[in-house]
């Protein structure tokens, strides 16, 4: 990592990688059950490494 990827803000500095957007047309859940806890334990795990 090098310097010229931080996001260097006022008061903060960050990396972000990634970016997940989810739009459903009549705002209902997209994540459900099994599939809801299968991707949060992906991005938890993620968030930590």
């Amino acid at each position: 990592m090098n310097r010229k990827e931080l996001r260097h803000d006022r008061h903060t500095v960050s990396l972000l990688m990634d970016h997940m957007v989810f739009t459903p047309q009549y705002r209902g859940k997209i994540l459900d059950g099994d599939v809801a806890m299968i991707c949060e334990g992906i991005i938890c795990k993620t968030c930590v490494d």
